[in-house]
């Protein structure tokens, strides 16, 4: 029983440790299948991609105050490739030391209005 309490105290201590630091931001990854094909995008370098290679990522974004996380996943994914889309399903949530990533699997409903709508953020 001491082993579980004590898990749960280091538990509560880093998360007031992270939300203290600033480091619990949350950010939503949408993982977008289609005909079993992911969308991906050519990233420039920023928070999340610190390297000057090319990398792809998946479409998400920060959430803002008071949005839930599914409706800034719809938010950003009609942002960055003006889809609509339907959530799958939550694949998780993982933390890095700065922000808790939510995982979410989707499909677009209509494929045919893909485009790059933030074209400044593409490499």
């Amino acid at each position: 029983m001491s082993n579980l309490k004590e898990c749960i105290k280091n538990i509560f201590y880093w998360e007031i440790y992270n939300r203290l630091k600033g480091n619990n931001q949350d950010v939503v990854c949408a993982v977008i299948v289609h005909n079993g094909k992911i969308l991906a995008q050519t990233a420039q370098r920023n928070a999340l991609v610190h390297t000057d290679d090319t990398q792809y990522v998946v479409p998400g974004g920060k959430v803002e105050p008071g949005e839930s996380l599914v409706a800034a996943t719809h938010r950003e994914i009609k942002e960055e490739t003006n889809l609509n889309i339907d959530i799958v399903k939550k694949l998780g949530t993982v933390r890095n030391n700065k922000y808790k990533l939510h995982w979410f699997v989707c499909r677009p409903t209509d494929i045919s209005l893909l485009q790059v709508v933030e074209p400044q953020k593409q490499k």
